[in-house]
């Protein structure tokens, strides 16, 4: 079952025994996530189900260009900050 917590969630689990210690639970952050039919009853009021997974967002494409402008943008920036420095 695909969930989508808006908050970090401690979910009950079984007991598992690591070395000298007891520990069960799992902590989720927010987000979602792929969880066992069986943790319905104890999901959190503000987590919502999901049908499907959400789609991720493409990037847009970025042409060379832009990254060219920039670096000589910051290169004059660069430039003009040392020289009124060194004054």
């Amino acid at each position: 079952m695909r969930v989508f917590l808006q908050h970090g969630w401690f979910a009950p689990t079984a007991v598992e025994k690591i070395g000298n210690r007891e520990i069960s639970g799992r902590f989720y952050d927010k987000g979602e996530h792929d969880l066992p039919a069986s943790l319905k009853p104890f999901l959190p009021k503000s987590a919502k189900l999901l049908d499907k997974p959400t789609e991720p967002v493409p990037a847009k494409p970025v042409a060379l260009k832009d990254f060219d402008q920039e670096r000589a943008s910051s290169d004059a920036y660069s430039e003009i900050v040392n020289t009124k420095k060194g004054k």
